[in-house]
């Protein structure tokens, strides 16, 4: 921020720089709902059954986690942000890119400039986009924003999009789910709707437990839906978040 005295008016200036960051993150990939299959509470599973699968299995996966969210896009799904920086650097097409991005994205780190990008020289259209979710895009940003995540102040270099992320020690629904023991007597009082896993088989499965000390009680469609036999461990995670 800067006022030139001969102009007399206050300015401010955002700068774009690419950087690689060494440190290992875990990304959330793929969530993504299908329009007619919206508003159904589907997008919170299919992230919270990442996050369970983080909770079993830590050791596997970064201390870090980080989502890449869309942002706006043009009706003819093409991406503003892109035609301004990256078609001109590369000669591609937002669909073309796209496609390559899938496989390999090395050629963004050797095309891109080093040199600090000044956002405020890109046209309009592309500036209104940068950091931004897209509609499309919205219920899976408050998600993950009631798990934990929060804006890194990065943005994806192909499209603009938004970096949201935290680490396991600040994701609730992480820190909030264990292991219990299958017990083998059904319920005898209503519990709460939690999100449960089978480690064994890997099996997800969104239903009432009732919590007995280390152990759960589960109705019989419950335990043959995660084939779950007496005395197996079942993973638990709380959905009301």
């Amino acid at each position: 921020m800067a006022y030139p005295l001969e102009l007399q008016v206050e300015y401010r200036r955002h700068l774009l720089r690419l950087e690689r960051e060494e440190v290992p993150w875990t990304e959330l990939g793929g969530l993504v709902v299908h329009p007619e299959a919206r508003g159904h509470g589907l997008g919170k599973l299919l992230v919270a059954a990442r996050l369970l699968l983080v909770a079993m299995a830590r050791a596997h996966f970064c201390p870090r986690l980080i989502a890449e969210l869309l942002p706006p896009r043009r009706p003819d799904g093409s991406n503003a942000f892109w035609d301004a920086v990256g078609g001109p650097l590369t000669g591609l097409n937002y669909y073309r890119a796209d496609l390559l991005c899938r496989i390999d994205k090395e050629f963004i780190d050797a095309l891109f400039p080093r040199q600090e990008v000044v956002l405020e020289l890109l046209p309009a259209e592309a500036q209104e986009v940068v950091a931004q979710v897209g509609a499309p895009t919205l219920p899976v940003w408050r998600v993950l924003q009631r798990a934990g995540f929060h804006y890194l102040n990065t943005i994806d270099p192909f499209d603009g999009g938004p970096h949201y992320g935290a680490t396991l020690a600040e994701v609730q629904p992480i820190q909030r789910s264990c292991a219990l023991v299958c017990l083998d007597l059904p319920p005898t009082a209503a519990g709460p709707v939690v999100l449960l896993a089978n480690p064994r088989v890997l099996g997800f499965h969104a239903a009432p437990i009732q919590v007995c000390g280390h152990g759960g009680r589960l109705a019989e469609t419950t335990t043959r839906l995660l084939a779950l036999e007496p005395g197996d461990v079942v993973w638990t995670m709380p959905l009301d978040w």
